[in-house]
């Protein structure tokens, strides 16, 4: 870093000569974080050369600098976007928008990117865009995230994140529960945003938007697409709840055969006795359901 501040050219020409691929790569990746903060237009250029010499090559150029691209304008975000080769997959981090921030333009224009990248990620992407866009205007995010592919990072619980962050208590399930209930809703892309399993407040999540809906059938409706759409192997032990918190002993038999139905397969031994008992069903009824 010192010998850049002196003399960049030369450091990054020494650089270059380095025949340890290791070394090298963490040499330039050095170098590059310090002519950022100097000359930025440089650092891209330099990365985009590398990048565009060996499709493995990545920096943290493209994350160092996006935050000041939205911080400047749609426009700028998306110019900044084209001048980069995209990858197989995205950095990123929350970043501060621009009052005027088109979030529709930029995300039209960065599906537009993705496309025509074969569909490859761009190098680095806000983890936060759809929640920011959903703070101002959740219906235009909603109607965006409907009828396109994810953008990196973002999907269902970003928009609820931004719901939320308005500041009214339960309102993001209450407002996931009305959109599930809308004719056109793309229910399967929704129910798979939300009941992910990594994350550990899927549960509450799902039985909070289960109790926003209007009736009993629409609850049991949803439970059970949350656990035919996910439910494999043993992750019965992640679902369960679902199943605890459906109507009747009948719709949780007609919930595992959904699920059979559908392909999906379960470790029935992971199921406890308790558990039986509380549903109030056997394990021979589901045996038979999954082995006839």
């Amino acid at each position: 870093k010192a010998w850049s501040g002196e003399d960049f050219d030369e450091a990054w020409a020494w650089s270059q000569q380095l025949t340890n691929e290791a070394n090298r790569e963490f040499i330039i990746g050095k170098l590059l974080q310090a002519l950022v903060k100097t000359d930025p237009e440089r650092a891209i250029a330099l990365h985009v050369e590398l990048s565009e010499a060996d499709a493995h090559f990545s920096s943290s150029v493209p994350g160092m600098l996006i935050g000041k691209m939205t911080l400047k304008g749609s426009d700028e975000f998306l110019d900044f976007l084209n001048k980069l080769p995209f990858t197989g997959g995205s950095s990123g981090g929350p970043r501060e928008f621009a009052k005027n921030f088109d979030f529709q333009k930029a995300a039209d224009g960065v599906a537009a990117l993705m496309k025509s990248r074969e569909g490859r990620d761009p190098p680095a992407f806000p983890t936060n865009f759809l929640s920011k866009w959903a703070e101002s205007d959740p219906e235009a995010a909603f109607a965006w995230y409907a009828k396109n592919p994810n953008l990196p990072f973002n999907d269902l619980r970003n928009i609820m994140e931004g719901v939320q962050n308005q500041g009214v208590p339960g309102a993001a399930s209450a407002w996931v529960a009305q959109k599930l209930e809308e004719p056109d809703a793309p229910r399967e892309k929704m129910i798979r945003a939300l009941s992910r399993s990594a994350d550990d407040q899927m549960a509450g999540t799902i039985d909070m938007i289960a109790q926003a809906l209007p009736d009993i059938p629409s609850r049991d409706r949803f439970l059970t697409d949350v656990m035919v759409m996910n439910c494999s192997g043993n992750a019965i032990r992640d679902l369960g709840f679902t199943v605890s918190g459906m109507s009747s002993p009948q719709v949780r038999l007609e919930a595992f055969q959904s699920m059979k139905t559908g392909g999906s397969t379960i470790v029935i031994g992971s199921i406890t006795d308790y558990q039986f008992e509380t549903w109030g069903i056997t394990r021979q009824q589901v045996e038979t359901i999954f082995h006839r």
